[in-house]
């Protein structure tokens, strides 16, 4: 091997020689990412940057279950529930994300004096750079997301079914309002406890921002519609066609007027 410049079968071997092993997948990865300049091979100066790199402590902090529990534990406790948390402390810009900044404050906002870098090692296991509100709570995540991906089928849109719900166009959904709603347009699942959830400030209404931050949901590529739980509510009843659905609340606004 020439060795000035390494290939990369000699770059894979010498690395297995010294204990480091990897797939072939992460290894060309490495390689590629190390070969600046396309010329396929690594030189000594492509590596020299190494030395002087230093990495964020979150990069190189342990997985911490415990703190990360703790943390969870605190949110509930300040907020009731994780995703009142999370809309009014991780993700106030609701981008559906939060990254280590916004964690970080958010944090020290809580007075979190556990293990904070430990916590999102936990959070982020695929080291994304970004928590959702399904590595916080995800058993609230998929309700909102089964919830969201029902609206965008049958409305278009989180908004869309807003408007059509606010049949008397006052511009809030009483709770009663939002069950008798989701009731008659077949939403396939318990509407109370999904109202409980978006009424993050506990005033017993909905106004238009109460569902409409649903449309601003970035969704990663293993979002799925429904979770397994939630579909066994599919199975007790038929599901409405869209246009049927349509039809059907026009019939009863005719009718209302």
């Amino acid at each position: 091997a020439n060795l000035k410049q390494v290939r990369l079968s000699d770059f894979g071997k010498a690395l297995e020689r010294l204990g480091w092993h990897r797939s072939q997948v992460e290894l060309k990865e490495l390689f590629l990412g190390l070969d600046k300049d396309d010329s396929k091979f690594i030189t000594e100066d492509d590596m020299k940057f190494l030395d002087r790199w230093r990495p964020h402590p979150m990069l190189l902090a342990q997985p911490n279950s415990q703190a990360m529990n703790e943390l969870k534990e605190m949110l509930v406790e300040r907020f009731g529930n994780h995703l009142k948390a999370w809309r009014h402390l991780l993700d106030k810009d609701n981008s559906s994300r939060c990254n280590f900044v916004e964690f970080t404050a958010a944090c020290r906002k809580l007075h979190f004096r556990g293990d904070l870098l430990g916590a999102w090692r936990a959070l982020d296991s695929d080291l994304s750079g970004y928590i959702t509100l399904a590595e916080i709570d995800l058993s609230e995540h998929e309700y909102l997301l089964n919830f969201k991906m029902w609206t965008d089928q049958e409305f278009g849109s989180a908004t869309n079914a807003f408007a059509v719900m606010d049949s008397d166009g006052t511009g809030t959904l009483t709770k009663k309002e939002f069950c008798r709603s989701l009731c008659n347009l077949e939403y396939p699942s318990r509407p109370a406890p999904l109202f409980r959830v978006l009424d993050v400030d506990g005033e017993g209404k909905l106004g238009l921002s109460g569902v409409a931050f649903l449309d601003d949901w970035d969704l990663d590529e293993t979002d799925e519609p429904l979770s397994p739980a939630s579909t066994q509510t599919l199975h007790e009843q038929p599901h409405m066609p869209q246009t049927h659905m349509q039809q059907q609340h026009q019939h009863q606004h005719q009718h209302q007027q």
